[in-house]
């Protein structure tokens, strides 16, 4: 479970940490990302990239529902330890 949903259970009290103990714990896990197709020419990729973050009246009234704290860009190699601790389904 994601730590900032373990904490907001907590909160709650629908879970108490006294209860709980850590098995184990991975480096943060990047999350909920937004993708473009990897065909797309370089100039739209770019185009949707500065949308996300340029910070701006726009992009802010789009992503209010998400409450995101900050927006940063990923690359595949951030998901790496997921793709290793993951069984990989055939295509």
């Amino acid at each position: 479970m994601a730590r900032e949903h373990l904490d907001e259970v907590i909160r709650q009290g629908q879970l108490q940490a006294r209860d709980l103990e850590v098995l184990w714990q991975s480096q943060p896990i990047p999350h909920d990302p937004f993708a473009c197709r990897g065909k797309l020419c370089a100039p739209l990729k770019e185009k949707i990239r500065q949308g996300f973050l340029t910070d701006g009246l726009e992009i802010r009234r789009v992503l209010a529902n998400l409450k995101p704290d900050r927006f940063v860009p990923v690359a595949d190699q951030d998901y790496r330890q997921l793709q290793e601790i993951l069984p990989r389904k055939p295509l």
